[in-house]
């Protein structure tokens, strides 16, 4: 659900039952509306290794990291609803668009240095399996720039 206005209510009637990860902002805050859920938690959180009991999940936020959980758990069976609020300006996913960065900028913080690496190698494969899945062509330059 993209750009559209939702209330609180809206979300507690619609996706009552659901969990909830909230994939937006450098320090995603839960609103008090999201206590209502069976459980809230953040991207990091489930990158980190935390588990939904449940298969029904409602992500809160349409950047990169929202739309690369919700791709990863449906990939795994689960009824996955992204919720992405309009916006007025550009924020950092829909800036960048996909670019990986392998630069030795974060060579003081070793695993997200790793993480960078590592996302830069699984790359190709992703782009492989997005143009398999959806039958588009993704136009992807794998060289420096």
């Amino acid at each position: 659900v993209f750009g559209a206005e939702l209330s609180a209510e809206d979300i507690q009637r619609d996706y009552a039952g659901y969990e909830v990860v909230l994939a937006y902002g450098a320090e995603p805050i839960a609103p008090a509306f999201m206590q209502g859920f069976k459980q809230v938690m953040t991207a990091d959180d489930l990158l980190g290794g935390k588990a939904f009991p449940g298969k029904k999940i409602v992500i809160v936020g349409g950047g990169i990291s929202g739309a690369a959980l919700a791709f990863g758990l449906a990939g795994k069976g689960c009824k996955v609803t992204v919720l992405d609020a309009p916006t007025r300006t550009n924020m950092a996913s829909r800036t960048n668009v996909g670019l990986i960065w392998c630069q030795s900028k974060f060579l003081h913080l070793p695993e997200y240095a790793r993480w960078g690496f590592m996302s830069s190698r699984l790359f190709p494969e992703l782009v492989r399996e997005l143009e398999e899945i959806s039958g588009l062509h993704v136009p992807v330059n794998f060289t420096a720039a």
